[in-house]
Parts: structure tokens; sequence; C-alpha cells
């Protein structure tokens, strides 16, 4: 068994000398439960078994897998009567080539926030973004949001970005709603509010300093972007509310929050969506009603208003910590309302209680907790921004952790040791 030190992309070979009909297995792990190497069980969470098997023939012979998987543990096992003498074994490391900047140098723990978070962002990094290195190593559309985020913190290169937006374009079905894993059809995975943010990444371009001429970018997606919004469109209710679409998955995020409908997340995420659109509209001088279409969804939000509170959908549970964020990042709410729910924000991820708790909002996943750093640089509190940094991702640097984890808690058999979306505070240091 050997250990890389961090998770990465990587493939085991040994050379070695056998009777024959042996079983050489190789096995790629990221986690150890109890000082042992955690084997996922096929029967659980993602159904994989991450062992390459392979039968060996007499004598001296090269034995390496057909494609990269990942890990941090390789376990090097042989099966059988025969003998295997003088074994050899090594690792590919496979890097992708792109031009890097240095780390800035922050104070303390966001110093060693900003190495965790590179090292994540570079090992997550393929042909383009994918997920995590050790399970599905897919390119997720809505990840590359925040993957985006974290790569051009110390990259210039547009390349997985661009990848991203034209694999999710190719992909777009017969009724222009867009895949969510690229690229690729797998159904069970297609996320609606991954549509949305494609329209992020699209917007992305104007700001990408990889990016020469965002414009041709629009113009060449214009037909997808136009398609996939008309047929969103016809899924909204007698309310003016967006449903999520039959056969779709509502994913919003890693946490227990509600997902009744009309949810208040989700035609947030439609709201911001329309009026990035509107403005990429006009920018290439072309005709939309996306600016009218989000000002009739955001009438339509007020139902979602009580008393008290907000809430994730009419008369139900109090609006999420992601629900607040986009509440203020769309401009439903401004001045005090806007900086008392921002003072909410705060106060929740600065308490380091992961699990539910009485008269809070649900807690925001790593991931998610993006969008909240972009409600509060609306307001300008980039300090607190900092502060929940170091306090949550300062926690993993102090657990001795090399790469983020894909949620605060990673308990479960599956759950992966180095996400790519977690990553996202390399861009916000």
């Amino acid at each position: 068994m050997y250990d890389l030190g961090e998770s990465r992309a990587c493939l085991g070979v040994a050379e070695l000398t056998a009777a024959g009909g042996e079983r050489l297995l190789i096995s790629y792990a990221e986690k150890l439960r109890d000082g042992d190497c955690l084997l996922p069980d096929p029967e659980t969470y993602c159904r994989m078994r991450p062992t390459d098997r392979f039968t060996l023939r007499p004598g001296r012979q090269r034995v390496e897998g057909f494609t990269p998987r990942g890990a941090r543990y390789l376990v090097f096992a042989l099966e059988g009567g025969g003998v295997a003498h003088a074994a050899r074994f090594a690792v590919r490391l496979p890097v992708t080539p792109v031009v890097k900047k240095p780390v800035p140098k922050r104070e303390g723990v966001l110093q060693g926030v900003a190495e965790m978070c590179r090292r994540t962002t570079l090992n997550c990094l393929q042909d383009g973004f994918v997920d995590g290195v050790w399970r599905e190593s897919s390119l997720w559309l809505g990840d590359a949001v925040a993957q985006d985020w974290a790569l051009r913190a110390i990259s210039d290169d547009a390349r997985p970005l661009l990848f991203a937006i034209d694999m999710a374009a190719e992909g777009a079905d017969a009724e222009g709603l867009l895949p969510s894993v690229l690229p690729g059809e797998v159904p069970a995975y297609a996320v609606t509010d991954y549509n949305f943010s494609w329209v992020e990444l699209l917007a992305g371009c104007a700001t990408h300093p990889g990016v020469a001429e965002p414009e041709s970018v629009w113009q060449r997606h214009w037909g997808v972007l136009t398609r996939m919004l008309e047929r969103m469109a016809t899924f909204r209710g007698s309310d003016g509310l967006l449903r999520n679409p039959p056969g779709r998955r509502l994913f919003l995020d890693w946490s227990p929050m509600s997902r009744a409908e009309p949810n208040l997340t989700l035609n947030l995420r439609y709201l911001h969506a329309l009026r990035l659109a509107a403005g990429l509209a006009d920018r290439v001088g072309r005709r939309a009603d996306w600016a009218e279409q989000a000002g009739e969804l955001a009438a339509a939000l007020q139902g979602h208003r009580a008393t008290e509170s907000w809430r994730e959908s009419p008369g139900g549970e109090a609006a999420s910590q992601l629900g607040l964020a986009l509440l203020i990042l769309t401009g439903m709410v401004s001045g005090d309302e806007a900086r008392a729910l921002a003072d909410r924000i705060v106060a929740r991820s600065l308490d380091l209680r992961d699990g539910p708790l009485p008269g809070q909002p649900t807690l925001a996943s790593p991931f998610m907790h993006h969008y909240l750093f972009l409600a509060l640089q609306q307001l300008g509190r980039r300090k607190d921004i900092h502060a929940i940094i170091a306090a949550r991702w300062g926690r993993w640097v102090r657990e001795g952790r090399p790469t983020t984890p894909e949620n605060w808690s990673i308990d479960f058999p599956d759950g992966s040791a180095c996400h790519g979306f977690s990553a996202h505070p390399l861009g916000w240091l």
C-alpha cells in the first residue's frame, strides 16, 4: 500500500515475474477508517469498485491499466498459488499543462487555505474540470462555476471554461435543456439548476483574462441560450413561478434544505440567469424579453415573503442560507434588509456546528458558499468572506487535510476527500 500524500489522478503500474494464473489487483482509495484503507462496496452510494484486476501469464511482465483512476492510497495485492519475484511498483501522475501564477501570500491560516485550494484545483483539472479525482472524475456543468473561479486565480488559461460551455451546448436535448455530466446523456443526473449555471459561465467570459472576445462565444451559442430559456419558461405556472421540469433532478445544494415547490432558491437561480442573459443580449445588440421576464418573476416571488422572514415555499420552511444569499445577489432585498440577511448568513457560517440549529437558516455546503460570498461581496463585506474562509476552510487546514472535501462531513463511504468545487476560496483570496 502506498500513500501519495494527497488525492491525485493516477495509474498504478507493476513489473513482476509470475508463475502464471495469479491475479494482480490494483485498488484505489481516498480515505482511512480506523486505520484501515476504506475500499467502497459497489452496493453502496455510487455503485463503484475502483479496483483493476489482471490475470498474470508466466514470466516477466508489465501490468498497467487502460485509463487513469484517482486516489490518495494505492493497494497492490496478489491472489493465487504462484510466487511473484522481484516485483517493482510505480505510479503515473498525469499533469494538465496550464501556465500557473503564484499563490498570493496571506496571513496565518489563510495561506494554508490558499495552498490547499490550489492543490485541489490543479488535481481536479484534466482535459477540463472534473468534480473529484476518485469517484466519478467527471465534468459536471454546475461545478465548473466554482472551479473556474478558483482556477482563474492562478492561471489565465480559459480552455477549461470554454470546454465546459461548448460541451454543454453540444449536449442540449431536443427540447433545449442542457445535460449536467459532460459530455454525455445521463438522464438520472440531469440537474435543472445547472442550466442556469451555464448562463453564469457564459457571463463569466466577460471578466476572464483569457477570453479575448467574449461576444464571439455568446454569438456562437446564442441559439442554445435562446432555446433553453424559452423551454424553461414553459415550466412556469399560472402564478409566474418556475417548477422543476418532469424527469429532471432538483439539486439546489448538498444541504438538507427544503425542495418544496414553488421553490424560492430555484426561482432565484432562474432570476439570476435571466438577468445575466439580458445583459448578454444588450452587449451583442440582440432583442430578447428576458429583462421583462425577470421583472415578472421578481414580482411573483414576493409571495415567498412572510411577515417575519422569507420562506423556501409559500407557508413552508424558512429560507435556507443559500436562499438568503440569492435574495441579496438578485437585488430582491436591499438596504437594511439586505444587511440584516447578510448578518444572519455570516453568523451561521461562523458557527462551526454543521448540523441544523434552531432559529438559524440551513447551512449551505462548501460548494454553495461561493454564492454566499458573491452576495457578501455585493455588499462590500470582504472581511466577512475572509473570516468565514479562515474559520471553515481553516478548520480543514488545522486537521491536516491536503485537499478540500466535497462537504463539511465526508463520513459516508463514498464521500470525496478532493473536490474541485470546494476550492473556490482560492479565487476569493
